[in-house]
């Protein structure tokens, strides 16, 4: 069963990331409010987009319909 009171975190290269901001999942039946979870910053996205990310990465993957900030 899904504890929806948890104090859910984002994981970003492997590692738990907190957040000061959270966001309101809903139901998406009763449009109820079900938990709360991360709002990541600017940066946290940035972080991972470019998680796993080398210099030996094809360019057809960075590029492929996605645009990547570094």
């Amino acid at each position: 069963m899904i504890d929806f009171d948890a104090d859910y975190r984002m994981t970003i290269d492997g590692a738990l990331q907190a957040t000061a901001t959270t966001l309101p999942a809903f139901n998406p039946a009763t449009r109820a409010e079900i938990a709360r979870v991360p709002d990541a910053t600017e940066a946290q996205l940035d972080a991972a987009a470019s998680f796993g990310l080398t210099d030996e990465t094809p360019e057809w993957a960075v590029t492929l319909g996605y645009s990547i900030r570094f």
